[in-house]
């Protein structure tokens, strides 16, 4: 589960990054242009117009531009975590077909004019000929740029602009996918990432608490500033370095029924995978959260507890069982 090496072309304010050498732009390139926090199902049909446009305008490469941080860390006091991190955001764009992925810094892009960004930028530094945005893209200072400023600059046949897209009556957006998340709405959540929202990260050595209780966990730490799920009891996956996938059940929260002083309540996740002996300490896993089964709560006594583990892991196998997913 180990994302692959990313190989990186510093310029001044920003960064190439790629599986291969990456482009010289020496040639044209088509750039779908976003935030792409998430990258979502409306994310997806931005990469997808953009591979189309490649080929219709005959285009060197495709790629994604966007930022290494979100924007609302400069533009808000109280700015919302992030679905996927730079790294992980990144990873997933390649997967999806781009040949490379452009990252800016805020701080150096996001006071230069609309005018200057599409000219020195876009056109100077990357040879963009072709752009592809969402119906409600804005950039440059103040946000001026709009979809109909690259479409004056790059021509009608040069540019696509991906219209809003609803799942259910909803529209596809990160900040909906985000309250999906906290709200511990994990099915929907999916549905609109198109896969089911994860945890990436190493198994933690703890003090072996679960392993006590007769139920030995899988213990990992959400980044700092990432959207935290609903605490609570999730049905989920967990996908192990070698690929193996093992259904499991994912308790995040602070686990409140231990009260003897050994646990200090930070926020983790912890999943018990049944019948599960091997030694994973120090491996990155990446836990997949399906389905919201119950809320955390603090139980009378330990053996209340235990009592309540072993029924999650029966009912998270039940869900499995009733959505005919296997692995």
């Amino acid at each position: 589960m180990r994302n692959d090496i990313l190989i990186c072309r510093e310029y001044p304010g920003y960064r190439i990054v790629s599986l291969k050498d990456g482009p010289d732009f020496s040639d044209s390139c088509v750039l779908a242009v976003g935030n792409f926090d998430g990258v979502h199902a409306a994310h997806r049909e931005l990469l997808k117009q953009a591979l189309s446009l490649k080929n219709k305008i005959n285009a060197k490469t495709a790629g994604a531009w966007s930022f290494c941080q979100n924007p609302l860390e400069f533009l808000s006091e109280s700015p919302p975590p992030y679905i996927y991190d730079t790294r992980k955001k990144t990873a997933e764009l390649l997967r999806c077909g781009m040949d490379f992925v452009v990252l800016c810094d805020f701080k150096v892009f996001g006071n230069m004019s609309a005018d200057d960004f599409i000219k020195s930028h876009l056109k100077n530094q990357l040879r963009c000929t072709g752009v592809v945005c969402g119906f409600n893209f804005t950039f440059g200072r103040g946000g001026t740029g709009k979809p109909c400023t690259l479409q004056n600059s790059f021509g009608a046949d040069n540019t696509v602009i991906v219209p809003e897209i609803k799942i259910n009556g909803t529209t596809v957006s990160s900040t909906a996918i985000r309250e999906m998340i906290m709200n511990g709405d994990t099915e929907n959540a999916a549905l609109f990432l198109t896969r089911p929202y994860s945890l990436t990260s190493k198994v933690l050595t703890g003090k072996k608490l679960g392993r006590k209780l007769g139920f030995p966990t899988v213990n990992q730490c959400f980044k700092e500033g990432c959207v935290v799920p609903r605490f609570g009891i999730y049905s989920s996956v967990c996908t192990l370095e070698n690929g193996e996938k093992h259904i499991g059940v994912s308790n995040i929260g602070v686990r409140p029924t231990i009260t003897d002083g050994s646990d200090s309540h930070a926020v983790n996740c912890e999943t018990f995978i049944d019948n599960f002996n091997q030694d994973i300490y120090g491996q990155i896993i990446k836990t997949e959260f399906y389905s919201f089964l119950r809320s955390e709560k603090k139980f009378a006594d330990v053996e209340k507890l235990k009592e309540a583990i072993k029924n999650d892991a029966q009912n998270a196998k039940n869900y499995f069982i009733k959505k005919q997913i296997s692995f």
